[in-house]
């Protein structure tokens, strides 16, 4: 087992109730335990396999050790599939909470998500909302990591990591919920401090009292630790701790073995009452804090399904918003996908400059074009089938807006595929009478029907056919017999 590759400690347990040997022991769902000692032999085999509490900082050694640990590199893997499956279970257990902190912000902010247009507002769109981790991780894969690896490339696997975190938080969920099951419970406070107020207020949903908690919050048993944590990492004067203690509900004693924070992790999804605050002070530290006092008030599954629900919309929007700027770039359109206008609002004006923005690269790169078509469409079918019968308000026109793109580019680069003024049937359509194929040139919006081996407009074509019946003789009636 890899140690000390990761800051933090092991999830762990009250070592009492931890049986020896456990090696051999096969999985089992819950439902199927029937003994105490095969239940804390599968809480040894879960801690086994969420083996670090991640607390990497620096973005460059995370990437190296995700890649390391995952089997997962971009750099030397000549695939890179889109399933955002992995096989690799023991990864499935890392966790770094930098990035699960930020994808609770993301979690609140899909709707401006699908307005970005490019990696750079994508960026900026982090940073705007202080998640700055991503926007660091976003960063160093599109600038400083391997430049010989495409773009599509490096935003897949930024992807395939925002995944793995989200089935990483729920594993530890589903961890913390089998040592609850070995009846090992906390039993002394819980203090958690706040180093920005922001987020303090944040859990605060419309300022209410009561609070169900929607990510993973690392706490303390020990005061002086939740200060002393503090002081380390801020130069800021003054903080909010959380005092939460346990009376009738119990919360289970996921303990963070290893380091010196006396560590435990409250789950996602517990519930909170604010019973009284008050401001205190730290004289020698020159500290002064609000001290928060919260009744732990225990959890439900609704809220905690609920939720998950929620981070699991990330990553259908997050591939429809990468491929749409993977699209854009590969049409050199600069305002093709406008997200934030609506679809109603599109005059035949607008359609019109669309379709001119999709055509404006004159060397357009056919193989690459379709494949980037495809995976939009891919994507927008994901994304709609995953909100099944409704789809976000704001979403619909977006939608509509990609439907509406996709076609003018299949149009476009059906009329491209040939190139040298030669042509690509598009449509049939009836001219004089007669059914005929209609042919598209590059650049060029007038339709060409073929008239004795040369492609001519209809216009043309229908004035030279109309010139040659009025030159045309008429043949000599035959003699009757």
């Amino acid at each position: 087992m890899k140690k000390n590759i990761y800051k933090g400690g092991t999830l762990t347990n009250i070592p009492d109730i931890i049986a020896d040997n456990y090696s051999s022991l096969e999985y089992k769902p819950d439902n199927e335990i029937d003994d105490k000692k095969e239940l804390k032999e599968k809480i040894k085999q879960y801690q086994e396999k969420f083996e670090e509490w991640t607390r990497e900082d620096d973005v460059d050694d995370f990437v190296a050790n995700f890649q390391d640990d995952s089997g997962v590199n971009p750099e030397v893997n000549s695939t890179l599939t889109s399933s955002l499956t992995f096989d690799n279970t023991g990864v499935e257990s890392k966790i770094n909470y930098n990035i699960i902190n930020n994808l609770q912000i993301l979690k609140e902010n899909l709707d401006e998500l699908l307005t970005i247009q490019d990696y750079k507002s994508l960026k900026e769109f982090f940073g705007k909302h202080k998640m700055h981790y991503l926007e660091a991780l976003v960063e160093y894969l599109l600038e400083e990591f391997n430049e010989t690896i495409s773009t599509n490339k490096k935003m897949l696997f930024f992807r395939k990591i925002i995944k793995l975190s989200i089935d990483a938080m729920k594993k530890l969920h589903e961890n913390i919920e089998t040592i609850k099951k070995g009846e090992n419970f906390v039993s002394d406070p819980l203090y958690r401090v706040w180093r920005r107020e922001d987020q303090e207020k944040s859990m605060h949903k419309n300022g209410e009292s009561k609070i169900v908690t929607d990510n993973f919050l690392s706490t303390t048993m020990l005061s002086h630790k939740a200060i002393e944590f503090f002081t380390n990492q801020s130069n800021a004067d003054h903080c909010i701790i959380w005092k939460i203690t346990f009376t009738k509900e119990k919360h289970a004693n996921s303990f963070i073995e290893g380091g010196d924070l006396a560590e435990v992790i409250l789950d996602v999804g517990s519930k909170l009452e604010l019973i009284e605050e008050e401001e205190k002070a730290e004289k020698k530290l020159k500290l002064e804090y609000t001290l928060k006092r919260f009744k732990y008030k225990g959890s439900s599954d609704d809220d905690i399904t609920s939720i998950f629900a929620k981070y699991d919309e990330i990553i259908p929007t997050i591939n429809l918003v990468v491929a749409m700027i993977e699209f854009k770039n590969a049409t050199g359109a600069a305002s093709s996908i406008d997200a934030a206008s609506s679809i109603d609002a599109a005059s035949s004006a607008d359609a019109a400059s669309s379709a001119d923005a999709v055509g404006a690269a004159e060397d357009l790169n056919i193989p690459q074009l379709e494949n980037k078509i495809n995976d939009l469409i891919i994507k927008k079918n994901r994304y709609k089938s995953f909100f099944r019968l409704k789809l976000p308000d704001n979403a619909v026109p977006i939608v509509r807006r990609v439907e509406k793109l996709i076609s003018e580019a299949q149009e476009k680069l059906s009329s491209t595929k040939q190139g040298g003024g030669k042509g690509k049937i598009c449509k049939k359509k009836e001219i004089m009478g007669k059914l005929r194929c209609i042919y598209k040139k590059p650049n060029d919006r007038k339709e060409y029907v073929k008239y004795k081996g040369e492609l001519v407009t209809i216009k043309e074509f229908k004035k030279f056919i109309n010139t040659n019946k009025k030159t045309r003789k008429m043949p000599k009636a035959s003699k009757k017999t």
